[in-house]
């Protein structure tokens, strides 16, 4: 049922996803199974997350933090702090999503799990770019590089790089320019080439880009 919902929910199969879900969380419930319950939980915020329902989201990942964190879970834990400062932060509240972010900073510092301590901080210095902070969010970001080039982990990497950029066009509107180009050049996720894009519209105005 879990991996089931997850291929409705991946192909935008919402109300087939929200009824696999359901039931997943009964069984788990009716078994006792709290693992079950806590990934029933997450997996409902996620489906309600790719709606845009993103404060019901929020509910269901607070729910899943409590839960995770009395089973002493440490994945489940982190996951969960990241998706509610993702949620927040699509709904612009970038100081409650960084808030979130640094808990998920000191929970994978205690654990010393390098992979997750990295995505926290580049979510964190992507926050707070957004709020302003460039001196915090290079910090931030320059951890988070070191990370990902010490474990190897190219996605983190190319979206650190994204971010890098964008603090490069505070100061240096030719450097960013030259550093999203690179970008558009030598990847191919769509996400970060249509937000490469997107900068390069905002910083030229080259109409080329704008589609």
């Amino acid at each position: 049922l879990f991996y089931l919902g997850d291929i409705y929910m991946n192909t935008g199969r919402w109300a087939e996803a929200e009824a696999c879900n359901m039931e997943q969380y009964r069984l788990a419930c009716e078994t006792g199974n709290r693992m079950g319950i806590s990934f029933a939980i997450g997996d409902r915020g996620l489906i309600y997350y790719g709606q845009g329902r993103y404060r019901e989201a929020i509910e269901c990942y607070l729910e899943k933090l409590e839960i995770s964190e009395s089973m002493g879970d440490f994945y489940n834990v982190y996951e969960a702090l990241d998706n509610v400062g993702v949620a927040h932060e699509e709904l612009g509240e970038l100081a409650k999503a960084l808030e979130f972010y640094q808990r998920a900073e000191a929970h994978t510092r205690r654990h010393q799990v390098q992979h997750y301590l990295g995505k926290s901080l580049y979510l964190k210095a992507r926050c707070l770019l957004g709020l302003g902070d460039t001196r915090r969010s290079s910090q931030a970001l320059a951890e988070a590089l070191e990370i990902a080039r010490d474990i190897g982990d190219l996605e983190l990497e190319i979206h650190g790089f994204l971010v890098e950029a964008k603090l490069a066009a505070k100061d240096d509107k030719d450097k960013a320019v030259a550093m999203f180009g690179v970008l558009l050049d030598k990847v191919e996720d769509d996400e970060v080439r249509a937000e490469a894009h997107s900068e390069l519209f905002r910083l030229t105005g080259d109409p080329e880009h704008k589609a």
